[in-house]
């Protein structure tokens, strides 16, 4: 089985320009069961939870489920959200 950075690898072998740096999908590490957070991000999403008031869930980040990229809606971004 070819993982994802494996594929990512070879696109980018496949596609590369001169002076292009190869990258890795951070996505492709995250674990497959709980808590879904990267080792090296561990420490920061602590900090910053511990920032927080013990009943502040809206804004606490939760390791138990699985991230998804952050979506945005045009409102939003033009300011009239």
């Amino acid at each position: 089985m070819v993982s994802d950075n494996q594929q990512i690898r070879w696109w980018n072998e496949m596609t590369m320009h001169p002076g292009l740096v190869e990258t890795s999908n951070p996505w492709a590490d995250l674990p497959h069961e709980p808590p879904y957070v990267l080792a090296s991000d561990r420490p920061y999403l602590d900090v910053y939870n511990a920032t927080l008031k013990a009943d502040d869930d809206d804004h606490r980040i939760a390791f138990d489920l699985p991230p998804g990229p952050y979506q945005n809606t045009w409102a939003n971004l033009c300011g009239a959200g």
